[in-house]
């Protein structure tokens, strides 16, 4: 079972799951093509644990497959925390700090930002976006107030972070000028490499826009067994004449690190596939 202690401790903050969007019917292709996905991860490292959650935010179609696993969310928390930042401060404060973030995954800056929000009030702006499943516990320093920092395990689901992105992607959480802010820094993300997984194979239009924060704890890193080979990608990819959709895609525990990181990015690209054919009789959807 993936990180029980902390599961155990969550389990009491679960309430509902968020809805999906009212109307809204699965997409049947995309939640085959996700399914296929996590049977080929399994059959090919035993023992990695994969979440996957897509939703399309031109129709509102969703799709998931163990979208309500929590993981170790890493550093793909610290697009939540930027957006909790200017919403309770503003985006002077936060300015000077995203670059670092979004460029370099600063671990300092992410800890400054966090100051900026107040540890007490970060669960809070879970709750408030509609992320019931996921968990701040403590980064570096900085503890949440009333939770066990021993595991240091901040944690999250594909589920959650999808309704993040919706919300973020549809001015619910921002206002129209911060949104854009937001969308702005989020292309500043790597496109290949370390951080790039989610960009890495998509077509050049769609490299191009993508918006999106990855976290990643590689072998060797942070101890514990709970930390081993974590490799998460949040992020919103434009499908040129055609639909927008947010996806989630958390990874742990494979056992040979760069192909957690290839199937990542495989992962990607056939989800790309899968709503750029859904959408492409779609009109436009642009980004600011």
């Amino acid at each position: 079972m993936l990180l029980p202690v902390m599961v155990e401790a969550l389990a009491a903050l679960i309430v509902t799951l968020p809805a999906v969007t009212p109307g809204a019917e699965p997409a049947a292709e995309l939640r085959e093509v996700e399914q296929r996905l996590v049977a080929e991860a399994a059959q090919a490292q035993p023992g990695m644990a994969v979440g996957i959650a897509v939703q399309d935010l031109t129709t509102g179609g969703w799709a998931g497959v163990n979208a309500d696993l929590t993981f170790v969310s890493a550093s793909a928390a610290k697009v939540i925390w930027v957006a909790a930042a200017v919403k309770r401060r503003g985006v002077q404060p936060v300015r000077p700090l995203v670059g670092p973030i979004f460029r370099t995954s600063d671990n300092d800056a992410a800890g400054q930002v966090l100051q900026l929000i107040g540890t007490d009030k970060v669960n809070d702006f879970y709750a408030e976006v509609g992320m019931t499943h996921s968990l701040f516990v403590a980064w570096k320093d900085l503890e949440a107030p009333g939770k066990d920092p021993s595991s240091h395990d901040n944690l999250i689901t594909a589920r959650d972070a999808v309704t993040f992105l919706q919300r973020l992607d549809s001015g619910a959480i921002l206002g129209p000028a911060e949104t854009a802010l937001m969308r702005r820094w989020l292309r500043w993300a790597p496109r290949s490499g370390e951080g790039g997984w989610l960009a890495a194979r998509l077509p050049p239009q769609a490299r191009a826009l993508v918006m999106h924060k990855a976290g990643w704890l590689p072998p060797g890193c942070c101890g514990g067994e709970a930390h081993r080979n974590v490799l998460t990608e949040l992020g919103i990819v434009q499908v040129p004449h055609g639909h927008r959709y947010a996806v989630a895609l958390l990874t742990a525990h494979g056992a040979r690190w760069r192909e957690q990181a290839a199937f990542v990015e495989r992962a990607s690209r056939q989800l790309y596939d899968v709503v750029a054919k859904q959408g492409a009789a779609a009109q436009p959807s642009s980004v600011p």
